[in-house]
């Protein structure tokens, strides 16, 4: 007879693995722990999820698609585009990391500390990063638009994200965000078309 699977234990393991991985930490979060917490059995656990990194993305995936939408309706709002792309580099350099107590933090640690066996697939990324290309295609000046094919500035700038991310985790908000984010939109909004040589 096949396991019948209830939305409660589901929630249960998902709200004490979030409350877990929010306090310690994904790498200080062990399934066991979460398993206390969520009042369920080890076993209850794998009849939902294959590992503690399945358990992180179903957490991490829909919390980061929420504020890639949010991010988006919030630029649509604003009317000149270079404030547009100040608020986005603002966003993904320093209110995102801080968010939730740097959350984003465990999903560095949950990559970089992956066993072989876990699988892990690039297709949150892959759409955050159209989603992000598409809110810097309504910004940024025709001469830069190049850098968005195959998402290029933005897989840049989601670089660029996750060594803040990290940052944060260590020595909370950088310094010197605000100049990095004024160099860039010095950058890309001063630019000047260059001319191909023959």
């Amino acid at each position: 007879m096949a396991q019948v699977k209830k939305t409660s234990v589901r929630d249960a393991i998902l709200e004490s693995a979030t409350e877990l991985f929010t306090e310690q930490g994904y790498s200080n979060t062990t399934l066991a722990d979460i398993s206390r917490k969520a009042s369920v059995t080890m076993s209850n656990i794998y009849n939902y999820y294959d590992s503690k990194l399945d358990v992180l993305f179903a957490i991490y995936e829909p919390w980061l698609d929420e504020r890639i939408d949010f991010v988006a309706e919030e630029t649509e709002k604003i009317k000149a585009p270079k404030e547009r792309m100040r608020y986005l580099l603002k966003y993904l350099f320093s209110e995102l990391p801080a968010d939730t107590n740097c959350f984003a933090n465990n999903f560095m640690q949950a990559i970089v500390t992956r066993k072989s066996d876990e699988i892990y697939t690039r297709d949150l990324l892959l759409r955050s990063e159209e989603k992000i290309s598409e809110i810097i295609r309504n910004a940024i000046p025709d001469s830069f638009k190049e850098g968005l094919s195959d998402n290029i500035m933005t897989h840049f700038l989601f670089m660029a994200h996750d060594g803040f991310v990290i940052n944060y985790a260590l020595n909370g908000p950088s310094r010197r965000v605000d100049a990095i984010i004024d160099l860039l939109c010095n950058m890309i909004f001063n630019s000047e078309p260059v001319e191909s040589s023959s």
